[in-house]
């Protein structure tokens, strides 16, 4: 399918939970336009249902115990040097470890990982499905297990999957258009539309949470920014170019600097160079100088800046 995020980017969130710096890959407005063309040449869009409001914070797994730690140090450079015959022991070894920790659901969904890349899906399934009867209250699990499915194209497993992560962590926006695009496929054009919309109203919702610094916390703020990370979306960069100039707290700044580097919002280049050069807070300073050293090369416009279709005429019908 044209622009699906990969199920990889489940993966890389869990191994962060470890310390993995492998970067995920990103839902992209191209992905939500060819999902949004299919269902809107072949079906009206029907009402959605209304966004969420508060976001909650991602499952948190402990440390784990210092042989657990050391493990995954050791088998997290082979895996990111691609040496999977050589990680995979390490991982399996982890993975069966005790107790329930970050380091050893990370091994796991990396065994996971290795034996669906190496060409054993059922394996790597069989292992989601043990883990998610000992951490089925993470929306990365579920996520992981989605992902898997698309790749075997159990599209309906994938769906319900997707639909468990949103139940638990419905700032995961980019899943409504991968849920959009499977149900495209499936000839589902409402259901479709639906999803694309709601996706639609879903950042609405957060960009509304991001420029009212007043009326949400700093750490919620913070998660919206890292998810506001991984999607691809016109609107989603004018919101982080707002947040980036203008939030009272430098974190915040620093956090949007960073953000629209990763979506290649190549078209902020003029507003980052203004804030390297002249943001009061040395942090946000550095963060936007990383931010165009990401985008050094990259021909505008950026994937960040092409604009994303839109159901509605006006953008206020979102917020209803």
């Amino acid at each position: 399918m044209e622009g699906m995020v990969r199920w990889g980017a489940g993966l890389c969130v869990l191994l962060a939970l470890a310390g993995c710096e492998k970067a995920p890959e990103r839902a992209s407005s191209a992905a939500t336009t060819t999902a949004r063309s299919t269902a809107a040449h072949t079906a009206p869009a029907q009402a959605a249902q209304p966004a969420a409001g508060a976001v909650e914070a991602p499952g948190e797994l402990g440390p784990g115990s210092p042989l657990q730690q050391d493990g995954m140090v050791k088998a997290k450079i082979l895996y990111l040097n691609n040496k999977l015959e050589e990680a995979e022991p390490l991982f399996k070894a982890l993975a069966e470890s005790e107790p329930v920790s970050s380091p050893q659901v990370s091994a796991a969904i990396a065994l996971g990982d290795i034996y669906t890349s190496t060409g054993r899906p059922e394996q790597a399934l069989a292992l989601y499905d043990e883990l998610l009867e000992r951490v089925g209250e993470l929306a990365e699990v579920h996520l992981v297990v989605g992902r898997a499915y698309v790749e075997l194209e159990q599209d309906e497993k994938a769906l319900k999957a997707y639909r468990e992560v949103l139940k638990l962590q419905p700032s995961y926006v980019f899943l409504w258009v991968e849920m959009g695009q499977l149900l495209a496929k499936q000839g589902k054009a409402q259901e479709s539309t639906q999803a694309l919309l709601t996706y639609e109203k879903r950042i609405y919702a957060m960009s509304s949470q991001l420029t009212h610094p007043g009326e949400v916390g700093l750490e919620e703020r913070l998660h919206l920014i890292d998810m506001f990370s991984f999607v691809q979306d016109d609107k989603v960069t004018q919101t982080l170019l707002t947040v980036a100039s203008s939030d009272p707290d430098f974190e915040a700044r620093a956090a949007a600097s960073r953000a629209l580097g990763s979506v290649m919002a190549v078209s902020a280049r003029p507003v980052l160079e203004e804030i390297a050069r002249g943001d009061g807070s040395g942090e946000v300073r550095e963060a936007a100088r990383e931010a165009l050293e990401v985008m050094k090369g990259v021909e505008s416009p950026g994937e960040g800046d092409v604009a994303a279709p839109t159901f509605v005429d006006d953008p206020e019908e979102l917020g209803k």
